[in-house]
Order: structure tokens, then C-alpha cells, then sequence
């Protein structure tokens, strides 16, 4: 994208010669926290062009990542950024149960930086998104360019037929027993909210437009509640209200479109915001959380203990 230079441009192709327009003339699909969107000129025939999604190629197999060399990234998370970052706020005992639960890696891509892996419900790795976060805000660092790559580009493995997955698909198998589904954009956000409500499975779609049914069809049996990020409710209660027609059971909550907060922040974002306010009214977000999960929770308790609440709430204001 010219615009915040990340590999999220759709281009343009003229249909009456099949190519695509100049390098600058798409749009991001990243529209909340960049917007970039070039249209092609008027008055020729490129103003009929239409967007080139890419697809699988068909017949070829779907790649897998070694998973030797995913092992050997399971390990140093004293010095994973994510894990600093979360050490803030929770146990590290409790990191460590997580990353170990959701198999997160840490990459020499960059000094602290994390890995994402994506597992199929075969355990077969797909692959990793490698991003750095600061350690300290747990914010993407974007300086002096977006730090964010890929395993399998790292890789430079030949001929590699992606195949992406939902983040922490594979738990769906660890806990058959757990019908609830969770899915927010984020990986990190599923990670906070895995420690935070952890009878939950959190799922991340790892994008705004990876909220796909064939990203989805694994858990179509589970009942699953979307949580968009603030200005992509819209977007996503259209495609949750298109799943249920195929026989899903899904829901979108629009918890965070109803919090006044920047565009584009999501579940975790509006709990740091909430926490930092220090008031009682606080306590609203907890019930509207709870009543989005369609269940008492005992772990708001947790949730209030470790963001350091004001500590005299009793247990009727929880529900």
C-alpha cells in the first residue's frame, strides 16, 4: 500500500485487456486505521475494472511449515516482547500457561519479536505471522516501518500454497467440551482475553478481512460471538447475519461500537481505556461483557484484581 506500505493493496484490473492498472491504483483493505483508496480515471474503460482477489491455485497441495523448526521457536520468552508486556499485568505463570496453550514462537527476525502460528485442527502449521511489539505499550511497532513479515517469506520457500487458518484453531481439539467460540481481529487481543476469561476459546481472524466462512467452517458447529473492532461492526454483523443463513451459529457483538473510543481500537484497547478512567461506571462494561458471553463469570473477579480496580465492588454489581 503507498499509503502505510504494508503488503494489503487490492489492485485494480482493466477486464478488457486483463491487466492490472499501475502499481498505486487499489485499495487497502486495512480501512479502519488506514483508508488508503485510489479509484481508476474516469471517462475510460478502466473505470469498469474490478478488484483481483488472490486464490488458491487449484490442484496444488496446500503448504505446511516444518514442524522441527517450529519447535525451536517455543522458547525465550523473557526476551519475547509480548511476554514483557504482558508481565505488566498478569502472572507469569499465567503467560507462560498461554503461550504454551497457544503455541506462541519468538523470532530472531527482530530482538523481541513474537510469532503468531497459525494450526490447523490436524496440527499442521500453516504458518507464523512474525510482528514486534514495544514491550512496554504492547502497541505494533510502525517506525520506522511496519514491523511484520511472515515465517514462510522468511522462509523463501518455493512454490509455498498459503492456506491461512483462524489463530488458535487447534484449541478446538484440546477442548472438545468447550462449545463457546470467541473471535476478535487481533492475536494479541485473544491472548489478553484468553487470561482474562480463559473458560472461553479465543480465536483471532488475524484481519478485518479474514472473517471468512472458509476460515470458519472448523468451529460451524460451536456457537461463536464476534468481537469487531470499533467502526467494523457494520461489516461484520453483514457476513455473521450471511453465516447464520449457511447454518452457523454466530452472533456479533457491538460492545465496542457503542464505547466512545478511536476508530479502529478493539476489545483489549477499550479495557486499557475503561481501567485507566478509575470511576464505578466501569463496572457497566464488565456486565455488558458478561452479557455478551450469555453466562456468569466468576473470572470478571480476576479481570478487576489484575488491571488494579477500585476493589469495593460486591458481587451483585458483577452481573
Amino acid at each position: 500500500c503507498p499509503n502505510c506500505l504494508q503488503k494489503r493493496l487490492v489492485r485494480y484490473i482493466n477486464i478488457e485487456t486483463n491487466y492490472y492498472l499501475e502499481e498505486s491504483v487499489g485499495r487497502c483493505d486495512r480501512e479502519s486505521s488506514c483508508g488508503y483508496h485510489k479509484r481508476p480515471f474516469a471517462n475510460t474503460t478502466i473505470e469498469y475494472s474490478t478488484p483481483i482477489l488472490s486464490k488458491t491455485a487449484p490442484n496444488k497441495a496446500i503448504s505446511n511449515i516444518c514442524k522441527n523448526l517450529f519447535a525451536k521457536t517455543l522458547i525465550k520468552y523473557d526476551s519475547n516482547n509480548l511476554f514483557k508486556f504482558l508481565s505488566i499485568h498478569f502472572e507469569k505463570h499465567d503467560i507462560i500457561n498461554c503461550f504454551q496453550l497457544y503455541k506462541i514462537g519468538t523470532s530472531k527476525k527482530w530482538n523481541g519479536a513474537t510469532i503468531y502460528w497459525q494450526i490447523d485442527t490436524n496440527n499442521e502449521i500453516k504458518t507464523g505471522k512474525i510482528m514486534l511489539l514495544d514491550e512496554i505499550s504492547g502497541k505494533r511497532i510502525k517506525e520506522p516501518f511496519p514491523h511484520i513479515s511472515w515465517v514462510h517469506k522468511e522462509l523463501k520457500l518455493e512454490n509455498f500454497n498459503l492456506q491461512q487458518v483462524l489463530f488458535g484453531l487447534h484449541l478446538i481439539n484440546q477442548f472438545p467440551d468447550k462449545n463457546y467460540i470467541a473471535i476478535v481481529e487481533s492475536e494479541k487481543t485473544a491472548i489478553i482475553m484468553n487470561l482474562i476469561l480463559p473458560q472461553y476459546i479465543w480465536l483471532a481472524t488475524g484481519g478485518k478481512q479474514n472473517l471468512k466462512q472458509s476460515l470458519l467452517l472448523p468451529i460451524k458447529s460451536k456457537d461463536i460471538t464476534l468481537f469487531p473492532d470499533k467502526t467494523e461492526f457494520e461489516d461484520w454483523n453483514k457476513i455473521s447475519k450471511q453465516l447464520q443463513q449457511n447454518g452457523f451459529n454466530i452472533k456479533c457483538s457491538n460492545l465496542i461500537e457503542t464505547k466512545n473510543i478511536c476508530n479502529g481500537l478493539d476489545l483489549a484497547d477499550l479495557l486499557e481505556v475503561e481501567l485507566t478512567k478509575k470511576e464505578t461506571k466501569e463496572i457497566s462494561m464488565f456486565n455488558s461483557i458478561a452479557k455478551d458471553l450469555n453466562n456468569k463469570n466468576n473470572n470478571l473477579k480476576k479481570l478487576i484484581n489484575t488491571f488494579d480496580l477500585v476493589d469495593k465492588y460486591d458481587d451483585e454489581f458483577l452481573f
